[in-house]
């Protein structure tokens, strides 16, 4: 389901998983049962731009998301998207004379010792204000320092995540960048807000490949990879309110999670917007991690621990 504005705290019963038919029966476009969000998007341009800048109204700034928001993703779960970057670092690197290291690790291997990496920076970096965020840059210099390389494959290992993210996993929410660069046109301020181990420089290297139109108008990015603290903390907007960032009132979030996105922005006196992930999205990213399971216990090894969807 979407909240708008002023429907937001009128019906919490939601997830982010929750279909959107409700709010959108109104619209002459209804929400089939196997549609993406990429889809309806597409499908529904105009529509969804006109959604937007009537979200906007009255607003002095815009916040969104970042993924699964500002860039959707293909549906497949984060663990298997992970072992395909894994296959990608591996076929990229191996034979280069940065990458020898590579040569006896195969992407299930690296996929495992990327998840280890992920849980130790997690723990590993100095809590604030009683959160705790990992750093891709931290993930990417362990496991070189693991297999006998140096700072040189590190960076070149992120090089091919953020590559493959941009060509094969994300997206450009077309709709919502063009309401952006209207809003900005108008004298509006734009902000991005991630929960993501990737710090602000990642994703604008992202944006730059898979939604370059939306860098000039974007005022600033804030990650919590930098930060620390997150929304999901319900830290991080108020944080950003006190540092200036952004009138609560007279700011409109937009995002995908109802917790961090929607919830938290509200109880910073913001106003928000839901972009939910579709119920055919969410079913084909459980179908694409149960595989990534079986696959790992016949091997016998049980990734049920960290594998996310």
């Amino acid at each position: 389901m979407l909240f708008l504005k002023s429907e937001i705290g009128q019906n919490t019963a939601g997830h982010d998983i929750e279909p959107i038919t409700t709010i959108f029966s109104s619209y002459p476009a209804p929400i089939s049962g196997d549609i993406t969000r990429i889809e309806w998007l597409t499908q529904n341009y105009d529509l969804a731009v006109d959604w937007f800048m009537r979200a906007l109204s009255g607003m002095e700034v815009m916040s969104c998301d970042v993924f699964d928001t500002v860039m959707l993703r293909h549906n497949e779960s984060e663990a298997e998207r992970n072992f395909h970057i894994c296959e990608y670092i591996v076929q990229t690197l191996r034979d280069t004379a940065i990458g020898a290291p590579l040569k006896h690790v195969d992407a299930e291997a690296l996929l495992l010792m990327r998840a280890s990496a992920m849980n130790l920076t997690y723990g590993a970096r100095p809590a604030v204000q009683g959160c705790r965020e990992g750093s891709i840059k931290d993930v990417v210099t362990n496991i070189a320092l693991t297999i006998g390389g140096g700072s040189e494959l590190a960076s070149r290992m992120l090089e091919c995540e953020l590559d493959y993210e941009a060509t094969h996993c994300l997206f450009s929410n077309a709709p919502l960048i063009e309401a952006m660069c209207r809003f900005k046109r108008l004298g509006g301020k734009v902000l991005l807000v991630s929960d993501m181990y990737l710090h602000q420089e990642h994703i604008r290297v992202l944006l730059s490949k898979v939604a370059p139109n939306s860098l000039p108008h974007i005022d600033n990015i804030y990650s919590s990879a930098d930060t620390v603290i997150s929304k999901r903390s319900g830290l991080l907007f108020p944080r950003l309110a006190q540092m200036g960032a952004f009138p609560p009132c007279a700011t409109l979030h937009i995002g995908d999670s109802f917790s961090s996105d929607i919830q938290k922005a509200r109880e910073a006196g913001m106003n928000a917007l839901y972009l939910p992930i579709f119920r055919h999205e969410l079913r084909m990213r459980q179908a694409s991690l149960a595989r990534m399971i079986q696959t790992f216990d016949r091997v016998g090894v049980d990734i049920r621990t960290w594998a996310k969807v």
